[in-house]
């Protein structure tokens, strides 16, 4: 049924639940191609240089020991893992999925508490809504 999956992904419980359901997916489904994809908070631009280079460096560099810890978390898949590393919360989440022609998206539950969620909505909601493809979420 799933050809291609998408996890995306930042460092959480959730996410690392989700990793673990989309790894057995993936072996269920005997996919051939599976992205993990790592989003770093966005960077404030007035922090100017150099430190936003420090910075973006030491958010890179987390989320690649992020994206291994999923990768570690997936076990063994039919299919070779792409991982890619972006900045901010996740609007480009469709145009990833077109790009790597997935045809699932899994991801861990938004822990946002009640009033956080006032004001800056769900991304996994927001997700669910812009997908042209079924979302898993994972609590």
């Amino acid at each position: 049924m799933f050809k291609s999956i998408l996890l995306v992904t930042d460092n959480t419980a959730q996410s690392l639940h989700a990793a673990r359901e989309a790894g057995n997916l993936a072996r269920a489904m005997t996919v051939s191609h599976f992205c993990i994809a790592v989003f770093y908070p966005q960077i404030p631009r007035f922090l100017g240089e150099p430190m936003i280079d420090t910075v973006t460096s030491a958010r890179v560099g987390e989320s690649e020991a992020t994206a291994q810890a999923m990768h570690q978390e997936l076990g063994i898949l039919p299919c070779a893992v792409d991982i890619e590393i972006l900045e901010g919360p996740g609007h480009g989440i469709s145009q990833l999925c077109e790009t790597h022609h997935s045809d699932l998206i899994a991801m861990g539950a938004s822990s946002l508490g009640t009033f956080a969620h006032l004001f800056h909505g769900d991304l996994s909601e927001k997700i669910v809504h812009q997908a042209k493809c079924p979302v898993l979420i994972v609590r």
